[in-house]
């Protein structure tokens, strides 16, 4: 898998690069055959101006397809949004993983119906 972390008004330190990094790297763990690249973009959604809100957005591109997976969250702390856009595109990706293999299971299964 290859990480990319772009960073929209806000400025992160090596370390929390190398950290959001792991993190994701362990959320995608399960999937790392099925992942191509992950884009991950933090970002200060209030700009300038300061404020509470940051916002985490990964876009994961799929290996086989190239179809993308989005997953984001906002959060006072900036990473508590890495971790939570972490879980939710585990999930997106656990729920896809399971519909596929439904799907599979059921086609292969669909000549016993007769």
């Amino acid at each position: 898998m290859d990480f990319f972390i772009h960073c929209k008004g806000i400025h992160i330190t090596d370390s929390f690069r190398e950290e959001v990094q792991t993190r994701l790297d362990q959320a995608l763990h399960r999937f790392s055959d099925e992942v191509a690249r992950v884009h991950i973009t933090l970002e200060n959604v209030n700009g300038p101006r300061g404020g509470r809100d940051k916002r985490c957005v990964v876009t994961t591109t799929l290996s086989h397809s190239g179809h993308p997976i989005v997953s984001s969250a906002r959060h006072t702390k900036l990473d508590a949004a890495v971790g939570l856009a972490a879980r939710r595109l585990n999930r997106a990706l656990a729920d896809r993983s399971d519909k596929f293999a439904a799907r599979n299971t059921d086609a292969a299964f669909s000549h016993l119906a007769d």
